[in-house]
Order: C-alpha cells, then sequence, then structure tokens
C-alpha cells in the first residue's frame, strides 16, 4: 500500500497542511487501519504531539486495548508511511459526535473570520488536493477541513500573523515557535539535560546551560526526574555500585573526588525512607 506521503499532492505539502491531512486521514480510514473488531469498540479523536486519544467502547475494552498498543500503534505508523503517532491515551466511553471538528476558530477573535471568501483558484486547489480520495464522504469532510483551514490562514495573514519558523503553522506575530513546536523544542531539551546529569550528575544550572540553552525551571524538572529514578533504583538495590554514587554526587552536587562516606550515609538513609529496606547495607 502507498503511504500518506507518497499519495499525497504536492499542493497539500505546500500549504503547510500535510501533518493536517495526515491526521485526519488516519481518523477518517480508522476501520482500514484497525480492522473490524478494534473499529467497531473504538472511536479515535484529536492527534496532539503525536499521542492519539482513543476512547473505548468501555473499561474493559479500554485495558483490553492497553495490552494492543503497540500492536495499534504500528499499524498507525506503517499506514502512514511514517511515525504519526507515539503513544496513546485510553479513555473510556466514547466521545461526543464533535470530537474530531476543528477548534482553530477558539483561538481567533470574534470579528468576522466567516467573512473571508475563498478565490476561485483555491476552490480548484481544494478540489485537486481532494481527488485523490476515492470514497465521496472522505473526500466531502477533506473539502471542509481544507475550506476552513484556508480560510484561517487567510484570516490570520490580515492579522499579521507569522509561519512558526519550524512547521510554518502561523502564530500571533511575536511568538517564534507555534505551541506545538515550542513544547517538542522543551521536551527535546530536558532529555538532553536528563542525559547530561546521567553523565555528570554534580553539575548545576549555571554549568548545565553552558551546554544545553535551558530555562532555570526545565533544569529542575529534569534533575528531579533523574534524582527520583536513581532513587528508585538504589531503593531496588542498595547495593547497586552505580546508583548510590550517582544520586549522591546529584543531591550534593558534587563530583566524585567530592563525595564522603558522610554523604553517602546520609543518601542511604534517604533510599532506606524511600525503600524500608533493612539498617545495613553490607
Amino acid at each position: 500500500m502507498n503511504s500518506l506521503r507518497e499519495i499525497m499532492p504536492r499542493m497539500m505539502k505546500s500549504i503547510g497542511l500535510e501533518k493536517r491531512y495526515r491526521d485526519e486521514m488516519i481518523i477518517l480510514n480508522w476501520r482500514q487501519i484497525v480492522g473490524e473488531e478494534i473499529a467497531a469498540n473504538t472511536r479515535p479523536g484529536k492527534i496532539s504531539r503525536r499521542v492519539l486519544t482513543l476512547a473505548a467502547k468501555n473499561a474493559v475494552w479500554a485495558h483490553h486495548l492497553s495490552t494492543l498498543k503497540e500492536e495499534i500503534i504500528a499499524k498507525i505508523n506503517t499506514y502512514a508511511g511514517e511515525k504519526a503517532v507515539s503513544d496513546l491515551k485510553f479513555q473510556a466511553g466514547y466521545f461526543r459526535n464533535d470530537q474530531n471538528e476543528n477548534k482553530d476558530e477558539d483561538e481567533l477573535p470574534a470579528m468576522n473570520w466567516r467573512e473571508v471568501r475563498l478565490e476561485n483558484s483555491e476552490k480548484k486547489a481544494i478540489e485537486t488536493m481532494t481527488a485523490p480520495l476515492a470514497d465521496d464522504l472522505l473526500r466531502a469532510k477533506m473539502k471542509r477541513l481544507l475550506s476552513k483551514e484556508i480560510t484561517f490562514r487567510k484570516f490570520r495573514r490580515r492579522q499579521e500573523w507569522q509561519p512558526c519558523r519550524k512547521c510554518g503553522v502561523l502564530r500571533p506575530a511575536g511568538d517564534d515557535l507555534c505551541v506545538t513546536c515550542a513544547a517538542e523544542i522543551r521536551a527535546a531539551g530536558r532529555d538532553s539535560i536528563r542525559k547530561l546529569l546521567r553523565d555528570a550528575p554534580w553539575l548545576g544550572y549555571e554549568e548545565c546551560a553552558r551546554y544545553i540553552p535551558c530555562r532555570r525551571s526545565d533544569f529542575a524538572a529534569a534533575r528531579d526526574e533523574v534524582a527520583e529514578a536513581l532513587l528508585t533504583a538504589a531503593a531496588r538495590d542498595v547495593n547497586d555500585p552505580v546508583a548510590l554514587p550517582l544520586l549522591t554526587m546529584l543531591l550534593y552536587k558534587a563530583g566524585p573526588q567530592a563525595i564522603t562516606e558522610e554523604m553517602i550515609a546520609n543518601t542511604l538513609e534517604k533510599v532506606r525512607r524511600k525503600s524500608n529496606v533493612p539498617a545495613s547495607r553490607r
């Protein structure tokens, strides 16, 4: 089967709606992707930051689907021809009927966006972009979606909105990144901070920022996550030769040569309180 990227008209990409088109096609072709049984007991919601919210018929089905998560994600990404979804969020009970409707109009002023009119050339472009869709209902859905998206884009340009420097989505003037791209970049930064602290747990914010530009709040959150992971590992095995020293260096912001037996003992006490392990570690 050809991927969405292969069958998508080039014009769709040129106006910056490739991701939106891909996500809508996943939702609209849900039955084809997951099969009759799963489709009959689920209803796909919005895809946000590569997380698909999936409503299940009931709690039993939600649990069953959680055991099939990796399989479902693989089917979605095979259909899309790329990594469109990285996780599923399950909810028991169906969404309301308008779950997949675009809510972008909520971002816009109540004034006159509906007064924006499409040019004949834009209407023809929509016809061209939806022509590959054989199903009449899907084609009608995409026409409505594209008409709304292009209308919003025209309205936003009139309001002097600027493209996100990463994905091209229009954002209010002064915003360098859209909300989604900003969140993705911050998440990637926090991942880099965690990796750095695994190698050099004694680093403080100022030292870390020399290597990885970041907000102080992101550094603190990443540091807390590393501390919790090391604390859990040490509580699981107090004789772990790695976790306890790393945790000590992290808590005291002290390098390998600076940590003392007293520091290690104090850290071990924190581990004991978490795990209720016996007092003696040897």
